[in-house]
């Protein structure tokens, strides 16, 4: 079935609120359902009900963003719910991570409840990797089968520094993930850290 954009809209939504759900349920089994605010907003136009000291981004949530404008855009909204000095802490795939991970490759996992299948690309032109996941999970005596398909952007270390400049943020560090050493052109996940300006600026148009 061909869908539109607005049911793709419609489908993640329905995904983020059973994450969402998930989340709540977990908070509450630990006695501490009010200890966090839940939110589901988009990364390129949210807002906090208060400033907070410390943002994060992990897993390369932020490779979803495909153009440069919505990175800036994701990047001026964290600026935005920081409180002067605060800092933003998140981590990117590089190219180097998609040419040799994404490119034109084929992963397979299983266990007795779950196989699931990765085929990925890298188009070097748009720098953007397409993931197909095709999944089956056990569902009692037959399985139940799932597809995702899942695109990121590479964005070069000049680009993220100027978006996060743009932003008001200082750049403080930016590590090759999982160390303390300093990302270069061989890195593959680059772990990132930003200060929001001691002073905040209103967010550009």
């Amino acid at each position: 079935m061909l869908g539109t954009a607005a049911d793709a809209q419609a489908d993640r939504d329905g995904v983020l609120a059973g994450w969402l759900a998930q989340a709540r349920h977990k908070a509450a089994e630990l006695d501490q359902p009010a200890a966090v605010t839940w939110l589901q907003a988009d990364a390129r136009d949210f807002s906090l009900p208060e400033a907070v000291d410390l943002a994060t981004s992990t897993y390369d949530s932020l490779n979803y963003l495909l153009t440069f404008d919505d990175l800036r855009r994701a990047f001026r909204c964290v600026a935005g719910a920081l409180r002067p000095g605060g800092l933003f802490v998140f981590d990117m795939n590089t190219e180097r991570a998609f040419l040799r991970n994404w490119n034109d490759t084929v992963y397979f996992v299983e266990n007795e409840d779950l196989a699931i299948v990765i085929k990925s690309t890298y188009d070097a032109g748009s720098r953007q990797a397409t993931a197909t996941i095709t999944g089956f999970v056990r569902q009692g005596e037959l399985y139940e089968r799932f597809q995702e398909i899942h695109v990121e952007r590479a964005y070069s270390h000049a680009e993220v520094i100027a978006a996060l400049e743009d932003s008001g943020f200082q750049v403080t560090a930016g590590y090759n993930c999982f160390t303390f050493d300093p990302a270069d052109d061989e890195s593959q996940r680059v772990l990132w850290a930003a200060r929001q300006a001691l002073e905040k600026r209103g967010n550009k148009a």
